[in-house]
């Protein structure tokens, strides 16, 4: 539970000492996990994702539509949006690694399978690899579908993979890329991400001072986790300075084992 008491708020050169917390709870959640399946995910790596997404899946609470899109050289559709975390699951266990590494295709068949659903949809990608040039040449117009479609993708990583290529695929949509240190730790990132996708929080406070160029940070006091975000403001019809950001660029860069980054 995060409140006031907990938590430092710092914009730009400001201490913001007058701030609100509000608690939201996501309702109507839509998720799709995307599991990269090609050659280099086979042995330990399989194993490990396979299990933190089956574990994943158990905790999700009850009414929640998922699916799940494999991709190695192409990308399918195991199943569409099910309430029936047995389905997802069990299509999770049978996945077997093979092929190269197409991850366009695996974000538009994803993208594609979400659309007609309401409500908060996400999607929560896995890979650890480097892509193809073919889906490096498609992946801006992918992400840019997504963003218009309210979709947010969180990006994992695993050793091997191209971060800077993944960490952008997440902030073009407002996610987060998540760099695993070792296989070990999916478990625990799985569940921070459910655990966030459950609850979110609404922080609301007034910029005192007018800077071109912005950022937001947040410290937990008791601890040395932080995130910091650059942002713009721009001017209303009515004059009065609003963020440009909102939910959709409230994400940040977190990584396992080690420093954050920015």
């Amino acid at each position: 539970e995060i409140d006031q008491e907990r938590i430092l708020l710092r914009d730009t050169d400001e201490n913001i000492q007058d701030f609100q917390v509000e608690t939201v709870e996501v309702r109507d959640l839509n998720l799709c996990f995307v599991l990269d399946k090609s050659g280099s995910m086979d042995g330990d790596s399989m194993a490990q994702s396979k299990n933190a997404i089956r574990s994943c899946i158990s905790g999700i609470e009850e009414g929640t539509f998922m699916n799940l899109v494999t991709f190695d050289n192409s990308a399918s559709l195991e199943c569409n949006l099910s309430q029936s975390k047995y389905l997802v699951m069990n299509l999770v266990e049978g996945v077997t690694a093979n092929g190269g590494t197409n991850i366009a295709s695996g974000l538009s068949v994803a993208l594609d399978s979400m659309r007609a659903a309401s409500g908060t949809k996400v999607i929560i990608l896995l890979s650890d690899g480097h892509d193809q040039d073919q889906s490096k040449s498609a992946i801006e117009g992918i992400l840019a579908e997504a963003a218009a479609a309210d979709v947010v993708v969180y990006a994992v990583g695993l050793e091997g993979c191209d971060e800077p290529y993944l960490e952008d695929i997440a902030n073009h949509t407002g996610g987060q890329f998540i760099m695993v240190a070792n296989t070990a730790q999916l478990n625990k990132i799985y569940r921070e991400i459910r655990n966030s996708l459950m609850k979110s929080y609404i922080l609301t406070y007034r910029v005192n001072e007018e800077a071109e160029s912005r950022y937001l940070e947040l410290r937990e006091k008791e601890s040395s986790v932080r995130a910091r975000k650059r942002y713009s403001t721009a001017e209303t019809q009515q004059g009065s300075t609003v963020s440009t950001g909102g939910p959709q660029e409230a994400g940040y860069y977190k990584q396992t084992g080690g420093t954050d980054r920015r």
